[in-house]
């Protein structure tokens, strides 16, 4: 619900603005939703919170960073919600990624990271389940490659192929998405 405290015309700016860039928010919350069902519902919350916050917004600037950056917000909490209901070896994986990543002391653009994992989030969900299998069976139970293969009776060189194959379709998978990504205005 909107607040009564926005004026009329920072709500007529508000709403005129939303109605222009609704294409670009849409295009960014298909990208950050973590389910395609979502996408509209992401929407909705970033019009009702750029209206909700009309008088804070600079009319002169461009408003897309802006509705950027409330898309990636909203979206992560639409993340956070869907990763509750998430099977514990998909939440395993998530945290796996988060610990490394935390554990890196690099300095880079919080923005890029979203993207980064979002495009991560995709590409995994395009691997065969066996892949998807093998991935969580490795780097999330941490069981090693000698055990799989003895457990599965495959050869410990063929694990370590497609091990290997599997990170060179995730990384040109990643690379892929990242390039179709819109770019920051």
């Amino acid at each position: 619900m909107v607040k009564e405290t926005v004026s009329k015309e920072s709500l007529i700016w508000a709403n005129e603005t939303f109605l222009k860039h609704w294409s670009f928010v849409r295009y960014i919350a298909i990208l950050k939703a973590p389910d395609p069902v979502l996408t509209d519902d992401i929407v909705n919350d970033v019009y009702l919170n750029f209206v909700q916050q009309a008088e804070r917004w600079d009319v002169n600037r461009d408003p897309r960073p802006i509705l950027r950056k409330l898309t990636k917000d909203i979206a992560g909490k639409y993340w956070q919600q869907h990763l509750r209901s998430t099977p514990e070896h998909l939440r395993k994986i998530a945290e796996r990624i988060e610990q490394r990543l935390e554990s890196r002391e690099v300095n880079m653009d919080p923005c890029d990271l979203d993207d980064q994992l979002s495009a991560l989030s995709v590409c995994l969900k395009k691997l065969t389940e066996r892949s998807r299998r093998l991935l969580d069976l490795h780097y999330v139970q941490k069981i090693k490659l000698t055990r799989i293969a003895a457990e599965q009776e495959q050869n410990l060189n063929t694990l370590y192929s497609q091990i290997d194959r599997i990170r060179i379709v995730l990384r040109n998978c990643i690379e892929n998405f990242l390039k179709t990504e819109v770019p920051d205005v």
